[in-house]
């Protein structure tokens, strides 16, 4: 199976662009009706969620992507990521119900708070008024009302959730938005004790980089046996979930999944779930699938897993180790902000991106892999910390880390002999 993949466009249309740039499989074109997104046969084109926020042109990647799951059911799988489903707290708490310490004292500035303050989102209402064409105070209720009527049933936004999902196995490729981890893998949402707002945490708390605090296994929800079980499972919950909130959009039966895709309270990561995990360690970088879930997923046949939610630089971060491949494909807070390329076809791997180093253009990243062939890419250097992103087209491999104030460092040089990389 041929599979595309692109995260976190946060209604920035021209990362949808730079994907279906010389894409072979998913191209987007101009039509009296609007943009089209065609997937060829053969291949299916995953969204891996997060659709709006830091961008202009929210309902134009929505409308987009929704045009073409409708027209293309079989090849196109939508994914639902934190600041899709958070939306669905505004009804309630703009409608007499908002959070503590939210102003009073309009919609309006109730909505700004909101999203600066608990969504992570805080130029999103700028950006809305933007793509509207209005003036953010003189017409700041159209504004308000945009958003409710996104979210509203037959919205653009409510009609890409109903179509989304959590999870999608495809062969050796496991899907989710925000990571696997020990803690979440064959998990279910557990019943809160209790719904109301106020017992639900923030959805974004500080740097979107940041790594989870550990919370063992024992805090999970009833398990699944095996890794489809526990797809179809966490699926038929969101669904579940979206029903609930179709039926009261103002009520507090659908805070399950409000909890599920929201940090734990005082962190900023949530291991219990598939929307919120960071597969990364405090400082933002790419941690080593453990063992332990390497078996497990292995057990299912699983072999790869693809993510975004965590920005991993101006290109796709990848380990690979024991014939397991880990790619975090957000490329949020990166010096370009350029959409980039994940393309697996079977066990073969391709990644294109721009990445931009200190004192000279952007370039061009590659890496083409296949799982059990060796090679020095998705590998770290033990000395540095630093792992092997891919190849720049002159030859040269470029290193990532990230250091204090979760700032990526991303150097190329010519040659790796030398280097210690883990596991070896």
């Amino acid at each position: 199976m041929r599979l595309g993949f692109l995260s976190d466009v946060e209604a920035r249309w021209s990362k949808l662009e730079d994907f279906c740039e010389d894409n072979p499989w998913v191209s987007l074109r101009g039509t009296p009706s609007g943009p089209r997104l065609d997937v060829q046969p053969g291949a299916t084109f995953v969204y891996g969620g997060d659709t709006l926020d830091r961008g202009p042109h929210s309902r134009r990647v929505l409308l987009t992507l929704v045009e073409a799951k409708v027209r293309q059911p079989d090849r196109v799988i939508l994914l639902a990521g934190n600041r899709d489903i958070n939306k669905l707290r505004l009804p309630r708490e703009l409608s007499g119900h908002p959070r503590t310490g939210a102003p009073t004292t309009s919609r309006a500035d109730i909505l700004r708070w909101t999203l600066a303050r608990t969504m992570g989102a805080a130029g999103a209402f700028m950006h809305r008024a933007a793509e509207l064409g209005v003036h953010p105070e003189r017409e700041e209720e159209q504004v308000v009302q945009s958003m409710l009527d996104d979210i509203a049933p037959g919205g653009a936004l409510y009609n890409y959730l109903t179509l989304a999902q959590l999870a999608y196995r495809c062969e050796e490729t496991l899907f989710v938005h925000g990571g696997v981890t020990e803690e979440n893998l064959g998990a279910l949402p557990e019943e809160p004790d209790h719904v109301g707002p106020d017992h639900v945490g923030p959805d974004h708390v500080g740097p979107d980089h940041v790594g989870p605090d550990h919370v063992g296994p024992d805090h999970a929800g009833p398990l699944a046996s095996t890794t489809d079980e526990w797809v179809a499972a966490l699926n038929r919950f969101y669904a579940g979930q979206l029903q609930c909130y179709a039926r009261d959009p103002g009520g507090t039966a659908h805070n399950m999944l409000i909890r599920y895709q929201a940090p734990l309270p005082g962190t900023r990561a949530n291991p219990r779930s598939v929307v919120y995990a960071r597969p990364v360690d405090a400082a933002g970088n790419a941690a080593t699938p453990s063992p332990a879930l390497r078996a497990r997923l292995g057990a299912s046949g699983v072999r790869r897993t693809v993510v975004g939610h965590t920005p991993a630089g101006d290109s796709p971060g990848i380990i690979r180790v024991g014939g397991f491949e880990a790619i975090i494909a957000d490329s949020s807070y990166g010096r370009l902000e350029r959409g980039s390329q994940v393309l697996l076809d079977g066990p073969r791997t391709t990644i294109r991106a721009w990445v931009q180093l200190d004192g000279g253009p952007p370039q061009r990243l590659s890496c083409d892999l296949e799982l059990d062939t060796p090679s020095p890419i998705g590998r770290r250097d033990v000395a540095s910390g630093q792992v092997v992103k891919g190849q720049l087209d002159d030859g040269r491999y470029l290193l990532c880390r990230f250091l204090p104030d979760f700032r990526a460092e991303e150097v190329a040089v010519e040659d790796l002999s030398g280097r210690v990389f883990e596991g070896d």
